[in-house]
């Protein structure tokens, strides 16, 4: 396991080796799977995590 988790981001669209994924701030990026490390949230854990992270980041931009 990596020391650094990261953190997590919701999958919009796959097409290998890319996955382009939404931030918790809304912005989109890109990963390359042949030189990131991806693993996959229980659904229930995730929605519940998105949610929490986007409250802290629309405190932030206010």
């Amino acid at each position: 396991m990596p020391r650094a988790a990261g953190e997590p981001h919701k999958v919009i669209a796959v097409c290998l080796p890319f996955v382009y994924a939404k931030r918790p701030k809304g912005n989109l990026i890109a990963f390359d799977t042949r030189q990131q490390q991806l693993v996959r949230l229980d659904r229930d854990n995730g929605r519940s995590l998105w949610k929490q992270m986007g409250k802290t980041t629309k405190k932030k931009t206010k």
